[in-house]
């Protein structure tokens, strides 16, 4: 994950991103998870959302901008 490999990163994301689905003013991500703690090899889901306003000043922070 050192170098600017494509192909890698989309499928280390594809391993714990289930769906985006991106609205108007937010966006939801469904999250793969598996608990290596279950005898059973279950694999689970959660979503959660945020606001497109706040992720926008967030990041534009981080880029210095």
């Amino acid at each position: 994950m050192t170098e600017k490999n494509i192909p890698e990163f989309k499928k280390f994301i594809n391993s714990f991103v289930d769906k985006v689905i991106v609205y108007k003013d937010h966006l939801e991500v469904t999250f793969k998870v598996a608990l290596s703690f279950e005898q059973k090899n279950n694999s689970y889901s959660f979503k959660t959302s945020a606001k497109l306003t706040h992720l926008m000043k967030t990041y534009r922070k981080a880029a210095g901008m």
